[in-house]
């Protein structure tokens, strides 16, 4: 997730910046709808995953964050800004709405005594992730004009792909409950 986000955050952040010639303080602005969404989406997220479980807002929030990435793809030197408000804000949803279902998965998935470990190994994973998508998707973003414009695009390709193996991987890798209920049933046939 964060590999996607962040990765994203920099390239978008460069070409308000360097395309589009906004100052640091307008391009601050431009970004607060993803902002805005990001705190409403961890709200929302929480919420349905206390009710739910982890499981289906996981791939949910993933899939609407790889389908802001996708439609970045259509960024070009002259787009309108009001063209982008909607594919950044559902790429802000997307990572917020994922992350507290994603907390809850880990910490729910480890003994009780091993909760504090998870969660570091869940944030450092983050931090990685983030660094990662950086450096990953900023190496793109060398250029200017419609150089940058197209390594911009391979940059959201990247990242909506991510989001997609995210989608993949949350639906369908069995979590805890499933392993301990197919241990269970091992252990029966075995009887």
């Amino acid at each position: 997730m964060n590999l996607g986000f962040y990765g994203q955050l920099f390239v978008l952040t460069l070409y308000l910046q360097q395309v589009r010639h906004y100052s640091p303080l307008v391009t601050g602005l431009a970004l607060l709808p993803q902002t805005a969404i990001v705190a409403a989406g961890s709200w929302l997220g929480g919420r349905i995953t206390a009710r739910s479980g982890p499981r289906p807002p996981m791939p949910a929030g993933m899939a609407v964050g790889a389908a802001g990435f996708f439609a970045l793809l259509t960024v070009h030197e002259g787009m309108a800004y009001g063209r982008l408000v909607l594919p950044i804000a559902a790429a802000g949803f997307g990572i917020s709405f994922t992350m507290p279902a994603a907390t809850a998965a880990v910490v729910e998935g480890v003994p009780s005594g091993h909760t504090g470990v998870a969660s570091g190994t869940l944030n450092t994973s983050r931090q990685v992730g983030a660094a990662i998508g950086i450096a990953l998707l900023g190496a793109f973003s060398a250029g200017t004009g419609a150089q940058f414009v197209a390594g911009f695009r391979i940059a959201m390709a990247i990242a909506g792909g991510a989001y997609v193996l995210g989608v993949l991987v949350a639906a369908f890798v069995p979590g805890e409950a499933a392993a301990e209920r197919e241990r269970e049933r091992a252990g029966q046939l075995r009887e």
